[in-house]
């Protein structure tokens, strides 16, 4: 119905069903057709993607009967309770089917019967439990149509476009464009020349952008945690079948063994899209929802700043997005967050959309549900500490859903018996080890040797990335400071939950501990864990801090001017950790967005040590086509009983992905390695930029001139050549 500049929807239950029957009716349509050979592009992968997020989520909260006042935080519950219900519904499946004698559960004739049975069951049950259910939405068209908000939806084709020029034409035009205008939103933002309605619009234009403009580098995947995972997920849809039994962490975790293959299968999605495109669609969620949550407890020009300077952290856009994993799992830990703030929900729902969400965190990801869990411990002493010291009413006394005895004790039965189930453990001395493995996960996810992050933060760098430590090491400062208001005079952040403020301490103090040196966790890692909950305390701390300063020089910044003063910090934040500053300020080399300077690294003196590195981290963001069609070749022809050496650390991610090997043995070549028979693999960097990279650690980049090893490779024969890389066989 329109009314005047309004558009209204009234939606009722027959309405809801008509839509959900016409989605399902309209894929197994598109999959029909495809089956005769009548694809028609897009259109299943779009149809599939809506399909999966939203309905089996939306019709699980009808079922609930939960109905939210905010339509974004229903949308939010909606995609969360769909991941769950696929992830746990999949589980099932691929445990019950083969006992019914279904040898392939996770394929495309499973998948479509169980979701053609369950889906309209679950709208059977919804229609008995929540038949008179109805609901409008509003949408203001002149609002809706108006120039900020189209030109906030252009945001995203400009780092499509930007990132399509610079794979094919290796012109950085476009990606140098888009931090100042990134820019110039948050300044709109804090001078009032943006309606509050279209805030939340405006974060998640601003995350699909910046997540775009790192997962569209390169026509392949890029380098990092996502070859084991990409080898998983393809080894499950190849054979049909999660197998439990395989070792490891990745393996356990029902965000890469089930809900990606299901998405991958059901949608037709090729799962490196899931990784550049849609992957970042879910990403995108995460910022909006912390806005929400951020918004009530402060105002919502402090929520935009929050979620701004969360989203404008390299980590957000670089690693985040490289780990499916990882990014499932903060997207159900902001869901947690969203759900200890929101009031409109009756004790007992609450309690079972906690638990729901709480349980799909510890499938998804093992360290950060660990994370959690020690947070969760430490945030129930606090929150028992609190309440005996505090005695403001409106601050102490919230009924908290979350950080309580009952929740933390189920969380962590939850959290070990998932554990013990995955590791087939059944005996005492099983037991007694989970500690360690839960220490053990934590310090691997966040160790240097793992993980680059410290390598940034410990040695001396690029301009660009020395100045970037410093401001991220004032953003923490800042939380502090945020902090510190929020236990002394709690006036400013009297909002605040008290379940948010003692997880937050909770964080803000392991965040702490990797600071110290007597740690060696990655700090960068952290701190973007942590600022899930810190962000808004490290604006705070932020804008007491100005306040504070501009009293020293006799000037006094009120609570209008001091957002637009610290709006500055944040700009010159992003515009670091996008490289833009690198790229035309300085002219250095942005370790995490080396992109951006792609065209001037490559044509730089390989002599030249920066420069070495510089082309290392660039060859991280592109995998080269040659690469790519030698590592199909050597998994196709090799003789699987010889060794692999390699002269580049990025072939390892590569025979997972690209190659799908098994059971192979890979060496580093050094200068001093005895080649024993097998075979030598030279990629792009070695065979046509000139550097053997052997070995990658945080504290250390092994590298030398391929020249030093010409006299052996002159000795033994060549079995494959193309114009970027060389495979020899000894």
């Amino acid at each position: 119905m329109i009314n005047n500049d309004r558009l209204t929807l009234n939606l009722n239950f027959k309405k809801l069903l008509i839509i959900i029957i016409s989605l399902q009716l309209a894929l197994f349509g598109l999959i029909a057709l495809g089956k005769l050979g009548l694809k028609i592009p897009i259109l299943r992968q779009v149809i599939g993607f809506i399909y999966l997020t939203f309905i089996p989520g939306f019709l699980i909260l009808r079922l609930l009967r939960i109905n939210s006042e905010n339509p974004i935080i229903t949308l939010l519950y909606s995609v969360g309770l769909s991941f769950s219900f696929l992830m746990f519904l999949g589980a099932f499946i691929n445990f019950l089917y083969p006992l019914l004698g279904t040898s392939r559960p996770i394929s495309e004739n499973s998948l479509i019967i169980t979701i053609s049975i369950v889906v309209p069951l679950l709208c059977l049950t919804c229609y008995f439990r929540d038949k008179n259910y109805s609901a409008s939405f509003s949408i203001c068209t002149n609002l809706a149509f108006s120039t900020s908000v189209l030109a906030l939806l252009l945001l995203p084709f400009l780092a499509i476009f930007g990132t399509y020029l610079l794979n094919f034409y290796d012109n950085n035009i476009l990606l140098l464009i888009l931090p100042p205008v990134i820019s110039g939103v948050l300044e709109l933002v804090v001078f009032n020349k943006l309606p509050r309605e279209v805030y939340p619009l405006a974060i998640w234009t601003v995350a699909i952008t910046l997540l775009f403009y790192s997962t569209l580098i390169s026509q392949y995947l890029l380098w990092g945690d996502f070859s084991y995972q990409y080898h998983i997920i393809e080894s499950v849809i190849a054979n049909g079948f999660w197998n439990a039994a395989t070792p490891g962490d990745v393996n356990a975790m029902l965000s890469i063994v089930i809900l990606s293959p299901i998405f991958s299968i059901v949608s037709d999605i090729n799962s490196m899209w899931l990784f550049k495109i849609v992957l970042p669609l879910w990403l995108s969620l995460i910022p909006v929802g912390l806005y929400e949550a951020y918004k009530r407890q402060t105002n919502t020009e402090f929520a935009f700043l929050s979620s701004f300077l969360l989203i404008s952290a390299f980590p957000f856009f670089t690693w985040v997005s490289r780990n499916l994993q990882q990014g499932i799992a903060e997207l159900f830990l902001m869901l947690l967050i969203v759900l200890m703030i929101d009031r409109n929900i009756a004790r007992t729902q609450k309690t079972i959309l906690a638990v729901i969400f709480a349980f799909s965190l510890i499938t998804a990801h093992y360290a950060i549900s660990y994370i959690f869990m020690l947070s969760l411990i430490f945030a129930l002493f606090m929150l028992f500490l609190l309440r005996k010291q505090i005695r403001d009413q409106q601050f102490s006394h919230r009924s908290a859903i979350i950080v309580t005895p009952t929740f933390v004790t189920l969380y962590i039965v939850l959290a070990l018996s998932w554990y013990m189930y995955i590791t087939s453990g059944s005996t005492f001395q099983e037991f007694i080890l989970i500690g360690s493995n839960v220490m053990n996960s934590i310090t691997e996810f966040l160790n240097p040797e793992f993980s680059s992050g410290v390598y940034l933060f410990t040695r001396e760098l690029p301009l660009s990335v020395e100045i970037s430590r410093i401001l991220y090491f004032l953003i923490i400062f800042f939380s502090a400071i945020g902090l510190l208001n929020l236990l002394r005079r709690h006036k400013v952040t009297k909002k605040f939950s008290i379940e948010y403020a003692t997880l937050s301490i909770a964080f803000f103090g392991f965040l702490s501990a990797t600071i110290l040196p007597i740690t060696s966790l990655d700090v960068t890692r952290v701190y973007h864990i942590t600022s899930i909950l810190l962000a808004p305390f490290s604006i705070i701390g932020g804008i007491s801090s100005i306040k504070v300063l501009s009293k020293l020089f006799h000037k006094t910044l009120g609570n209008l001017q001091s957002p637009k003063v610290l709006s500055i910090l944040l700009i010159i934040f992003l515009l670091f950790n996008t490289g833009w500053i690198s790229e035309v300020v300085i002219k250095d080399y942005y370790l995490p967005a080396p992109w951006i300077s792609k065209e001037r690294i490559l044509k730089d003196d390989i002599l030249l040590y920066e420069t070495v590195e510089s082309k290392i981290y660039l060859c991280w963001y592109y995998i080269s086509e040659y690469d790519v069609i030698s590592t199909k070749w050597l998994s196709k022809y090799r003789d699987s009983t010889q060794k692999i050496y390699f002269t580049d650390v990025r072939s390892l991610p590569l025979f997972l992905s690209y190659g799908m090997m098994e059971n192979f043995r890979a060496i580093p070549l050094r200068k001093d390695t005895e080649v024993d028979g097998g075979y030598i693999y030279l990629t792009y960097l070695s065979y046509v930029e000139g550097v053997v990279w052997s070995e990658s650690h945080a504290t250390r980049k092994l590298w030398y001139n391929t020249s030093q090893i010409n006299s052996m490779l002159e000795e033994i024969n060549k079995v494959y050549i193309n114009r970027g890389s060389v495979i020899y066989q000894y």
